[in-house]
């Protein structure tokens, strides 16, 4: 039960009027109070119990980072008075739930709507609840209260901004999924398409010798680009992508742009696998084509956070040797740093080299950027400007050294990344390379 403001200004007043009327004063405040209390009694009997009242939750399932969403709450009054209902509900300050606390008049035998918007701060799991309820007598003078176990369960998932960029690309795609190549190399796919009548320019090795063995003329074979070829997203969830770029884990970039080519991949017929890993691989999904591969992937990847293990490249990669055999387009979205932390990468790397295509895809701070090119005014500015510098040289020296080992390296700032690791899938497609 619980009692409300206007219980304690009724007390109040009674008691200023006990104490001018003749007679003993605290016989006259204890009748006072007493009838008070009796009075409070009555209101709180009188007052429906919450869990009487069939409070239902309305929210979506899966609600975006940062993009608001909106839920409900309603109830029902099963008495035949008006009756006034305050609720609370429990949720962490991430959930971005507004507003918590609410009121509201049920009419007799009535249904209320409270409404109310979610706007989640934290990639994950989400809870709402449990929902604490007070109903109000009929007097105004107390109720009853009660916590009802009544949870709801979110998904939020990342806001992906670089699927746009992926969109603007799709013509595209839909042309190599069409069979037209970009490349002036003729027939330089790896599927068979058709047969038809040889040309000078024709590749010799293009002349299928069945075929001109029942024609009067040579024929040759017509290849178009392959649709059912393999992309691997090798996420790095290590502590180096904890760090922040523009007040944004370097994780969370990482992951809309290998979000973003999961998507064109799919939607172009190849398939898409992925691996995320710290020490030891933490969660994969095996490559497979379609539109629904790459939520698939984000069902797996929603909620992980980045570890405070270092990242075991040698381990991850024997595993993904050991799983994907057949070659294949491996992402690895990682950090670039200077080449003593990297070191554990370089000593890895030719492990994949050897079988498959390697693009390593990072995310360039754009506030490093600005401090080197800032104009120093005081010593602080001079000493920020050369560490930035210093990172900058750092990076760009092991972009060159996994270039020289063979890899192709796409370092951008966090919003062109999944523009241009599109654009480098593309690439790769067009020129028939993987």
């Amino acid at each position: 039960m619980y009692a409300t403001l206007r219980f304690v200004a009724v007390v109040l007043a009674a008691s200023v009027v006990a104490a001018l009327l003749p007679g003993p004063a605290w016989l006259d405040l204890l009748a006072v109070n007493l009838a008070a209390l009796v009075a409070l009694a009555i209101d709180v009997r009188i007052a429906p119990g919450p869990a009487s009242l069939q409070a239902t939750w309305d929210v979506p399932d899966v609600v975006a980072l940062d993009r608001p969403a909106k839920g409900t709450l309603r109830l029902h009054n099963p008495t035949g008075l008006r009756l006034t209902v305050a609720t609370h509900e429990a949720a962490a300050p991430s959930t971005g739930l507004y507003p918590a606390r609410q009121g509201t008049v049920l009419d007799p035998h009535g249904w209320g709507v409270l409404e109310e918007d979610i706007i989640p701060s934290r990639r994950g799991r989400l809870t709402l609840g449990p929902l604490t309820v007070r109903t109000g007598g009929p007097l105004g003078l107390g109720g009853r209260q009660r916590t009802l176990p009544l949870v709801a369960r979110l998904k939020c998932y990342p806001a992906l901004p670089g699927r746009k960029q992926a969109e603007l690309r799709l013509q595209r795609a839909r042309m190599l999924q069409s069979g037209y190549r970009l490349s002036s190399i003729r027939g330089g796919g790896g599927e068979f398409d058709s047969l038809r009548e040889y040309h000078p320019d024709d590749e010799f090795r293009r002349i299928n010798w069945r075929a001109t063995a029942r024609s009067t003329k040579p024929i040759s074979n017509t290849y178009r680009e392959e649709r059912n070829q393999q992309v691997l997203l090798l996420v790095d969830a290590s502590r180096t992508m904890a760090g922040t770029v523009a007040g944004v884990p370097r994780f969370e970039h990482t992951l809309d742009a290998g979000i973003a080519l999961a998507e064109l991949a799919g939607r172009i017929g190849d398939h898409v696998g992925m691996a995320a890993f710290g020490a030891d691989v933490l969660v994969a999904a095996g490559p497979r084509s379609g539109r629904t591969q790459a939520r698939r992937i984000l069902d797996l990847l929603f909620d992980l956070q980045p570890s405070l293990e270092a990242p075991n490249y040698r381990r991850v990669f024997s595993s993904v040797l050991t799983r994907y055999r057949r070659r294949a387009l491996l992402v690895l979205l990682t950090e670039l740093t200077d080449q003593a932390a990297m070191e554990g990468l370089f000593q890895a790397l030719p492990m994949l080299m050897s079988r498959h295509l390697v693009v390593v895809a990072s995310v360039v701070d754009p506030a490093i950027e600005a401090e080197a090119t800032l104009v120093p005014a005081t010593s602080e500015d001079a000493y920020g400007k050369a560490a930035a510098a210093a990172s900058i040289a750092a990076r760009s020296d092991a972009a060159a050294r996994l270039v020289a080992m063979g890899a192709t390296v796409v370092d951008r700032l966090p919003e062109d990344l999944a523009g241009a690791l599109a654009d480098q899938y593309l690439r790769i497609k067009s020129r028939g390379t993987l």
